[in-house]
């Protein structure tokens, strides 16, 4: 049934991967985790690079507005999804993060180590230019937020971390 479901999947994205350019980030959005996968993997590294870079250019050209709704669409598809696992599922899936995790980890270990050291204060130096851009844009953010936006900020970020807290405790609320 599952070698079924995944080829009639292949078949409906037969016309997506003609065009692959063409994608725009709400087209994948109503594909299916299973049809995006087959979507994703039918492309060569060139079509997937491409791929990026148009949906960078998209999602800048979005309003923050529309960022966030589709963020929170993304996160609310991934829980269902998650949800509709088992446990043994859930399980196994978190096996599959922790070791691809661990994959990635030992590859930026092997590049840092084939680095000479100017290549690696380089690094260090583009690393630290990234954070501080990235801190820059949030304070950015947050200082055009009013009082009221802070303050429901402050409470979505207590519920994200009550949530995880639940979660790696092992609670089930």
């Amino acid at each position: 049934m599952h070698r079924l479901a995944a080829f009639i999947g292949l078949l409906g994205l037969a016309a997506l991967t003609a065009n692959a350019d063409a994608q725009t980030l709400s087209d994948m959005s109503n594909l299916s985790a299973e049809e995006r996968k087959a979507y994703w993997e039918s492309l060569s590294e060139e079509e997937r690079s491409a791929q990026r870079e148009a949906w960078r250019l998209e999602r800048e050209s979005m309003s923050d507005e529309e960022r966030r709704a589709m963020a929170e669409q993304r996160r609310s598809e991934a829980r269902e999804s998650w949800d509709a696992l088992s446990p043994e599922e859930q399980a196994q899936a978190r096996e599959e993060r922790r070791a691809k995790k661990e994959e990635r980890r030992q590859q930026a270990r092997e590049r840092w180590d084939s680095m000479s050291p100017e290549e690696q204060e380089a690094a260090r130096e583009e690393r630290r230019t990234r954070v501080a851009e990235r801190r820059q844009q949030q304070r950015q953010n947050w200082n055009s937020m009013s009082a009221e936006e802070q303050e429901a900020a402050r409470e979505k970020r207590r519920q994200r971390l009550e949530e995880r807290r639940g979660r790696r405790d092992g609670s089930s609320d």
